[in-house]
Formats: structure tokens, sequence, C-alpha cells
């Protein structure tokens, strides 16, 4: 194969590869129920206040959906918070903006990366709200333990990395039948 050809697939990989922190640092994270499920603490809370640079949010809690004792104001951790110091994991938050939080421990302060579930609050997130959560400082949320998530298509997973897949697969398969196999011209 030619050196331009060879260029060309390394940058159609290149091009479809997940980009940022999560693609390079992560394991493949289960889809968003799976996660649900594994997780010891979830809750749903407005970010009121960060620091080191968005990596440190104070957390208005409106509603825990699995854990105990969540109290109505948490800290949340994303990353390292000494000044000059960050990973390819750290995670940022926005003030203002509300986020379903589901961080990889089960006390205060939690500590949360781009590993975790965690994500903004959207139609698709409140599709999978349990029946009857609990309100800040409960002892008990209804989801501990429960399997009463509901999700409409039980996936969470990005279909691009697959495409990108088929369309490299399928210009590799078009080069090599266009350099292995001369057709006869047309008459």
């Amino acid at each position: 194969m030619s050196s331009r050809v060879v260029a060309l697939l390394l940058a159609v990989a290149a091009a479809v590869a997940p980009a940022g922190p999560a693609g390079a640092s992560c394991a493949a994270l289960p889809p968003l129920p799976v996660a649900l499920a594994r997780a010891d603490v979830v809750f749903v809370g407005e970010v009121t206040a960060t620091t080191a640079g968005g990596r440190a949010a104070t957390v208005r809690v409106t509603e825990v959906w699995k854990g105990r004792n969540v109290p109505p104001t948490v800290e949340v951790v994303g990353g390292e918070t000494s000044p000059n110091v960050v990973s390819s994991v750290d995670r940022s938050y926005v003030e203002g903006t509300t986020y379903l939080f589901v961080p990889y421990d089960a006390s205060a302060p939690y500590r949360d990366n781009v590993c975790t579930a965690t994500r903004r609050y959207s139609e698709r997130v409140e599709r999978l709200r349990p029946a009857g959560v609990a309100p800040p400082g409960a002892a008990d949320a209804p989801g501990d333990g429960a399997t009463d998530r509901r999700d409409d298509d039980g996936s969470s997973w990005s279909a691009e990395p697959l495409v990108g897949a088929a369309l490299l697969i399928a210009l590799a398969w078009t080069v090599l039948r266009t350099r292995l196999v001369k057709l006869p011209p047309r008459t």
C-alpha cells in the first residue's frame, strides 16, 4: 500500500476516534441504566458555586435517587483542586446547571470525574427517574436496591465510533479492491 493510502487511513481513523479525555483515559462506560444500578449514590442537584477552575462544586441537592443521608447541600470534587495540577479525567461543572450526579464514592465530599455516569440533567435522564425519589437528607432513597428504572432504548453509548469504523473499513476495502483487482476498461 502506498504511503498516501496509509496516511489517508490514519487521517480517517484520527477523525473518528473519540475526542477528549474520556476517550483517552477511561474504560468503556456502561449504559446509563447499568451505571445507575451499580452506583451507591445517585442524586440530582444544581451547581450553585464552583472553585478550582470549575473542578469543585457546591451543589444544592433537589432529589436523591439512590443512597443514604445525602444532605441538602454537598460538595462534589471533579478532579485535583491544587493549583497548576490537572489530569485527563478531571470533570468541570458549570454554575447554575443541574446535573445527575453519580459519584464514585458514597460519602461527602463526593468524588467524581469524567469516567463516571455524571451528566447534565436532560429529558433522557428524566426518563430514568425512579418512582418516589427521596428529598435530600432522607435516610433511604427509593432507588436503593430497586430495579424499576425506566429507559427508552436501554443504552447511552454513542454510535459515532461504530460509524467511523464502518467508514474506515469501507475505505480500506475500496482502496484494496481498486489496487488488487484491475477491471477491464469499458467499451
